[in-house]
């Protein structure tokens, strides 16, 4: 019987160490859930908070939809506005050249 209780011994230290063990470990973890809530609440108080360069932000926000937006239709028409202008010049120097009279037309007067 004498055998029985000495294997018995290590049974129960090796059963406290393992209670101590989790013991230890739940502390643990109720050490990290309060750090955790605690960083949760104060997390929420600053969402609640408002935002101090709210007026900042919308500024630089209007101003990059406005750089991204394409450009207006006035800069678009650019190069079809100077081929207009070479257009109408052109006219306007063959009118000039068809109004003036002719070499042979000045001699008949």
């Amino acid at each position: 019987m004498t055998g029985e209780l000495q294997g018995m011994a290590p049974q129960k230290s090796s059963s406290r160490n393992l209670l101590r063990a989790l013991d230890k470990l739940a502390d643990q973890e109720q050490e990290r859930s309060a750090r955790l809530e605690k960083a949760l609440a104060d997390y929420q108080a600053q969402a609640n908070k408002p935002f101090d360069h709210e007026a900042r932000m919308k500024e630089l926000l209007a101003r990059q939809a406005q750089a991204s937006t394409p450009r207006s239709i006035s800069t678009r028409t650019k190069p079809k506005s100077r081929h207009r202008r070479r257009m109408i010049s052109g006219i306007r120097a063959n009118l000039s050249l068809s109004l003036r009279p002719s070499k042979g037309m000045l001699r008949q007067r």
